[in-house]
């Protein structure tokens, strides 16, 4: 009986003739083959489970064996629940994590997001079943998909100063912004600088008037740490990160620019508006200072380190409402939700980043 059912499993789902599987209970017991019978005669309607050899020693899956299982499960969950079981994916993505421990992502709210992610409709198992549908759409019906309207994420969400008790505006805050120009003492500019955070943060996120902020804050071109201050003030973080000591040879987290050649000219000629670093040295492993460009202007980075320096790259985002560069978008969001932990609920992560972060952390 037992063989007969392993065989009929492994020709309806395509498995090979030398998949090792196994039967359980609702209990996560083995089903022996000489109880199987007498088990299904007495509980017609019993939920069984069906393991392949495929789970590994630490209950992980390859990629491609994780892409065989949601196809199987995609084509059962049509056969037994109808063409659009979106009802039911929650229940087989709880399976999955359940199976598959190592499958959790720690840092969303269930778990199983990456496989189905009911208030977006996004996943593994929701993207199968709607590749499957469209195959089919000559004998499917349509299901209407109901708007959203976008919510802006990373470092355009909208944020105020919560670390700060006092903000200053009006008369007050122009003559900050006046000393901040002219002030020589640095003490004194971090003390401005924390109380004109919200002003600044207006400023960036008004569309005519954020070019302006370097103009009106010049500060940030000659004191080092004001882009980390305003950064922790932004989101209260605890610490920092730890920067390397050392540069790695083939460290390309930077742009080298050898010092003996002109920056100006550098500038000119670089297009686009998202903020890069720039190492200035004789080669990689001879690094002198590292510089966010912004619109073609230098920040002095506080770091000496690439590590360090990369740090306040991503920082500048937030600070200055600069979105990420288009090509870099999923490893900053990867950055942004698994290093820093911000707006870890809300921010519209792929399922493919939610399985990679998944795994080291498990």
């Amino acid at each position: 009986m037992l063989l007969k059912v392993k065989y009929q499993i492994k020709s309806k789902f395509g498995l090979s003739d030398a998949a090792e599987l196994q039967i359980f209970d609702e209990t996560d017991t083995a089903v022996e083959e000489d109880i199987l019978l007498e088990l299904m005669e007495a509980n017609p309607d019993l939920c069984l489970t069906v393991r392949d050899s495929f789970l590994g020693e630490e209950n992980s899956l390859k990629h491609s064996n994780r892409r065989q299982l949601v196809n199987i499960l995609a084509s059962h969950m049509t056969e037994m629940h109808g063409r659009i079981p979106s009802r039911k994916q929650k229940k087989y993505a709880l399976g999955i994590i359940s199976v598959f421990p190592s499958l959790k992502d720690p840092f969303s709210r269930k778990g199983y997001e990456h496989f189905y992610d009911g208030e977006k409709n996004t996943g593994y198992l929701s993207w199968r079943l709607r590749t499957m549908s469209r195959k089919n759409r000559a004998t499917r019906s349509q299901q209407a998909v109901p708007a959203t309207v976008p919510q802006a994420q990373g470092p355009n969400r909208p944020r105020s100063a919560p670390t700060v008790p006092h903000q200053l505006d009006g008369d007050v805050c122009r003559e900050a912004l006046s000393f901040l120009v002219h002030s020589p003492d640095e003490a004194s500019v971090f003390e401005k600088m924390k109380i004109t955070l919200q002003h600044r943060q207006d400023l960036v996120r008004d569309p005519q008037r954020t070019a302006d902020v370097l103009k009106t804050f010049p500060c940030f071109l000659d004191v080092k740490g004001l882009l980390t201050q305003d950064f922790l003030l932004l989101f209260e973080l605890c610490r920092l990160l730890n920067a390397a000591e050392t540069l790695a040879e083939n460290d390309d987290t930077s742009k080298l620019h050898a010092s003996c050649c002109s920056i100006d000219e550098h500038l000119r000629g670089r297009k686009g508006q998202q903020p890069y670093i720039l190492a200035i040295g004789r080669t990689r492993n001879r690094i002198d200072t590292f510089y966010i460009v912004i619109d073609k202007q230098l920040i002095p980075c506080q770091a000496t380190s690439s590590l360090g320096s990369f740090d306040e790259l991503f920082k500048s985002h937030h600070v200055f409402n600069l979105s990420y560069e288009d090509s870099l978008v999923q490893l900053y969001t990867f950055v942004q939700t698994t290093v820093y932990n911000i707006d870890i609920n809300t921010t519209d992560e792929s399922p493919r980043i939610r399985e990679l972060r998944a795994k080291p952390l498990n």
